[in-house]
């Protein structure tokens, strides 16, 4: 499923699970969790987006480096390991 790369670690479920699990997380705040991940990410490439585009620094030049393109890689990443990572979370 695409490129691995070294942040988007191959064992991100199990630990989502132990940090869920630290934190004494209940069925719902779980269920609640996984959305939110990649929706939050998203978030992030949409605010230097519009900040950049507004041309605030330090946006605008992290922007230009390429720091959107993280975000948004991401974001993509999180959302295509949602069902995994919820399965990891309620099983």
């Amino acid at each position: 499923m695409g490129v691995h790369r070294p942040w988007q670690r191959p064992d991100a479920a199990r630990r989502l699970r132990i940090l869920a699990d630290a934190y004494g997380l209940d069925e719902g705040q779980r269920r609640d969790l996984v959305p939110l991940l990649a929706r939050r990410t998203r978030s992030m490439h949409d605010f230097l987006a519009a900040q950049s585009a507004a041309g605030v620094p330090p946006w605008s030049r992290l922007w230009r480096e390429g720091h959107g393109d993280i975000w948004r890689r991401d974001a993509d990443h999180i959302g295509a390991r949602e069902a995994d990572w919820a399965a990891a979370l309620l099983d």
